[in-house]
């Protein structure tokens, strides 16, 4: 659902509320807003966010070919993220049902700075962490807390590249504890 904007001082991105399956929360570019509802029973957004945007920033490689939607039951929502030099451009087309057979509804251009999409992303995830626990956001989602994600993606906007993957045969991967422990103590300090 897009609206015009009304505030250019608020946060790029916010989540709202996360229950019984459902996330809500807010996109906002200094011009438009969308607003979005997105169920688990079809995937997992959240999730899929934090790794979209490592893929397009390369941080990631795109092993699966990851789709990036929303579902709204029965809208789909499907979210393009491109890089633009010091901007991240985000379209997203709304279909009528999830087969997106179904006629365009609506689309949504939005186009943020990196730096700031980024930070605003970050702290939306770390207050919903605060929020919920992680315990309490598996309860609430039904899913897991994306903490891997949400570790690179701190350690690509701080441009540390401090938590880098070797690759041992045969799929085995290993990451540095020691560097993502900076991270992790980072999330559960109190921010107060």
């Amino acid at each position: 659902m897009e609206k015009s904007a009304e505030h250019k001082n608020k946060p790029t991105f916010i989540i709202n509320r996360i229950e019984a399956g459902w996330i809500s929360g807010c996109l906002n570019d200094g011009k438009t807003e969308f607003y979005f509802d997105y169920s688990s029973a079809d995937g997992n957004f959240p999730s899929s966010l934090l790794e979209a945007l490592l893929i397009e920033y390369g941080v990631l490689g795109n092993d699966d070919n990851l789709d990036l939607f929303g579902w709204s039951e029965p809208e789909v929502d499907e979210w393009q993220i491109k890089k633009i030099k010091d901007s991240i451009a985000i379209t997203i087309k709304t279909f009528a049902d999830h087969t997106q057979n179904a006629p365009l509804e609506e689309t949504t251009h939005l186009e943020f700075n990196t730096e700031t999409l980024l930070k605003d992303i970050i702290k939306a995830y770390k207050n919903t962490l605060w929020t919920y626990g992680m315990l309490g956001y598996k309860k609430s989602w039904w899913q897991e807390f994306p903490l891997a994600f949400l570790l690179k993606l701190m350690d690509f906007a701080d441009k540390k590249n401090s938590i880098t993957l070797e690759d041992q045969e045969m799929g085995i991967f290993k990451s540095p504890v020691s560097a993502e422990n900076k991270y992790i103590t980072e999330l559960f300090h109190p921010q107060y």
